[in-house]
């Protein structure tokens, strides 16, 4: 079964972008600028495992968003900041909200498809071993939340 990936983004060209790479890579992708679909996917039982959440939205802001549903919806989906914004900022934003890390989008496609295929991968040996701590899958708090690679601290 192919992970699912929730993209949310105020840009439609990001979301494009975003849904056609991590398509062709071989995962089942949503994109909407609307955080009402998740709301929606919560209602109906369908979290995705991975949520990529833009922090800067004209409605809401992202970090945001990871903090309501880590304190208020019973899911252990992996949620990662996604913002375009200076790395300092979006690991402390991830790190203060309660996201499990952050991918910035000056990284490019190609880097994007390789922190979800590394996330994917990561959270499967999670599963199977049911001991994150064991492979650094978990919150934010009290982590170094940069994907590896990232050159923004060690985790």
């Amino acid at each position: 079964m192919n992970k699912r990936v929730l993209v949310i983004d105020d840009s439609a060209t990001i979301l494009e972008l975003t849904r056609h790479a991590l398509g062709a890579a071989g995962f089942d992708v949503t994109g909407t600028d609307d955080a009402a679909q998740l709301e929606a996917l919560n209602a109906n039982g369908e979290i995705p495992d991975l949520i990529l959440v833009d922090v800067n939205m004209p409605q809401f802001f992202g970090d945001d968003i990871v903090a309501f549903v880590r304190a208020e919806w019973p899911v252990q989906t992996l949620m990662y900041l996604f913002s375009n914004m200076p790395e300092t900022e979006l690991a402390q934003r991830a790190q203060e909200c309660g996201a499990d890390g952050y991918i910035s989008k000056e990284w490019g496609l190609e880097r994007l498809v390789d922190e979800v295929r590394r996330i994917a991968t990561v959270a499967a040996l999670s599963a199977s071993h049911a001991c994150g701590a064991c492979h650094g899958v978990g919150r934010g708090r009290g982590r170094t939340v940069a994907p590896a690679g990232s050159g923004a601290g060690a985790g």
